[in-house]
């Protein structure tokens, strides 16, 4: 295998202006994240339009290229990135960790790729069983997927109907190189609108979307409380 790992970080997020710079425990989120994966065998670069976030990532050597093209994703962020660095270097997938996930790993990372590498499937993504009482959180998204992990859709929503047990989505994608190019050129989805979720747009051009479980610990940080909850586990786990 020969994957790229894009890392891509906006100051101006929605709910959270300046999340990528925020500090858990005296380290960024965006330093986190990057750090957490340098332990893997494959490249890891952050995609920023940013001045500031572009200065802190040089501050402590981590690598990043400048995409200041206006995109309507972080999935047409990393493909101008590839496109524009990266295109000559025969990847074969493309990985989209988002960089609101401190708690991804290498070893994540790696999963991901293996499950995607003996699939079918256009595109993987992660998922995590739940139980609890979250589901009709609309900051964290919901997929429903089949035995073998095809998912048929994601929501803000509380899905599925009728269900005590649900799946969370996690902010990770594995991309074939031409399922990237396809995603891009695709056309608009009014379900991707509406929902606010990328994700949706691949569904409604045809590209089929698997989902690996997992039951790692992962807290994705979508408002400021996110940032204690994250806080609160590494210190339980006596980690800095």
């Amino acid at each position: 295998m020969n994957p790229l790992v894009l890392i891509p970080s906006r100051y101006l997020s929605t709910r959270f202006p300046g999340k990528p710079l925020e500090l858990i425990n005296d380290k960024s989120l965006i330093q986190r994240v990057y750090e957490n994966l340098l332990s893997s065998e494959w490249e890891s670069v952050i995609v920023t339009d940013d001045d500031r976030i572009e200065k802190h990532i040089k501050d402590f050597n981590g690598q990043v290229v400048r995409v200041n093209d206006e995109t309507e994703s972080g999935t047409d962020r990393i493909y101008l990135a590839y496109k524009k660095f990266f295109d000559e270097q025969d990847f074969d997938f493309i990985i989209n960790v988002q960089g609101d996930e401190p708690l991804i790993n290498a070893d994540l990372i790696k999963r991901v790729l293996e499950f995607h590498e003996n699939s079918n499937f256009d595109i993987v993504t992660l998922c995590k069983r739940r139980t609890d009482d979250q589901k009709n959180n609309s900051n964290i998204v919901k997929l429903v997927k089949n035995e073998v992990g095809k998912c048929h859709y994601f929501s803000r929503s509380a899905i599925p109907f009728g269900n005590d047990e649900w799946f969370q989505h996690i902010g990770v994608y594995s991309y074939k190189v031409d399922a990237l190019t396809k995603y891009i050129m695709g056309l608009p989805s009014k379900n991707a609108s509406t929902e606010r979720l990328e994700q949706l747009k691949a569904l409604d051009n045809n590209l089929s979307i698997g989902a690996l479980e997992v039951n790692d610990t992962l807290i994705g940080v979508d408002t400021p409380e996110n940032i204690k909850e994250v806080e609160e586990y590494l210190n339980s786990k006596g980690k800095k």
